[in-house]
């Protein structure tokens, strides 16, 4: 069995030791509402994938710009948003659409750092995973929300400090490959057929519908978060939170498993201030239709994936 094994430094994401997938360092994201921004901490992360004859991790920036250490990745923002944004079309430089090959797109990571967060921004990632022993699998994400003693914002519906989860989305797709990945001097090259071209340029852009499922019907909102959490409803340790990122899927030989993290500013995700007691804690509640909604008490939180575990089956 072949293994590969790299460093990569992704200051978004982190995943940790698991079955098949494995890896990780912390990564940390703060949301700073001063300014509608995101900030990202990160370290260098070890990737493994027992298992598995060979994988890859692949990071997609718009327009095929390059990734690395001297060119950092961009974010990019919701299509729906910038369809309103630019209603006589989008500029080139910002459209997220892909008009090429995979390998064009993606590029394996070496250090990224991303930067200028904000509501409605987008990244976008794809594991490579390829096994001549596996029939089906899955893949499932854990992440930590936690925060410490100084948070002074508190939910008033659960009484607890409140928790960025609830403006987190991921949302994820599998392609079925038709080949196996080529291999030059360690790189491996992915090659989609155009369907799948179309389907991966469709999952970065159109199938968003406007990014609101609140304004609109299900059959506009076509992508499923697959980490779909609120606090005021679900009761999971906010240190552990678990989701399946992708069901048990066939698994023919090679397969990629594309996946968005979204920072959202959906209208459910907004919260106005009810009272602020003598002690300095203030008391919020979910409100999606006051004019005072806001996503101040995200300020200064954290989300961080611990890890993202993929089960093969034979």
């Amino acid at each position: 069995m072949k293994k590969h094994r790299f460093l990569w430094k992704l200051v978004a994401l982190s995943i940790a030791p698991l079955s098949c997938l494995g890896a990780l360092g912390v990564s940390t994201y703060a949301w700073f509402m001063a300014r509608h921004r995101v900030s990202f901490q990160g370290e260098n992360i070890q990737v493994e994938a027992p298992g598995f004859d060979k994988y890859q991790l692949f990071a997609y920036s718009v327009g095929g710009n390059p990734v690395d250490d001297s060119d950092p990745t961009r974010s990019y923002s919701d299509y729906a948003l910038l369809q309103t944004r630019y209603p006589e079309g989008i500029p080139a430089s910002l459209d997220p659409s892909m008009n090429g090959n995979f390998d064009d797109y993606f590029q394996t990571i070496n250090g990224i750092e991303l930067q200028d967060v904000f509501p409605s921004t987008c990244f976008t990632f794809a594991f490579y995973l390829e096994s001549s022993d596996f029939t089906d699998f899955s893949v499932g994400v854990t992440a930590d929300s936690s925060v410490d003693s100084t948070q002074t914002n508190y939910l008033t519906e659960k009484n607890e400090p409140i928790v960025l989860a609830s403006a987190i989305d991921i949302y994820a797709k599998v392609f079925t490959l038709d080949s196996k990945a080529s291999e030059t001097n360690g790189q491996l090259s992915i090659s989609l057929n155009e369907t799948q071209k179309n389907e991966l340029s469709a999952f970065l852009t159109t199938e968003m519908g406007n990014g609101d499922p609140i304004e609109n019907t299900a059959e506009d909102f076509k992508r499923v978060d697959r980490f779909e959490y609120r606090q005021d409803r679900d009761n999971d340790n906010p240190s552990s939170i678990s989701r399946g990122l992708v069901e048990r899927t066939e698994f023919k030989g090679a397969a990629l498993v594309v996946f968005t993290i979204e920072f959202t500013d959906f209208k459910d995700t907004h919260l106005r201030r009810v009272v602020t007691t003598e002690d300095g804690i203030t008391y919020w509640e979910f409100d999606d239709s006051s004019r005072f909604r806001l996503s101040t008490p995200y300020q200064g939180l954290q989300f961080k994936i611990k890890s993202i575990e993929a089960n093969g089956n034979r």
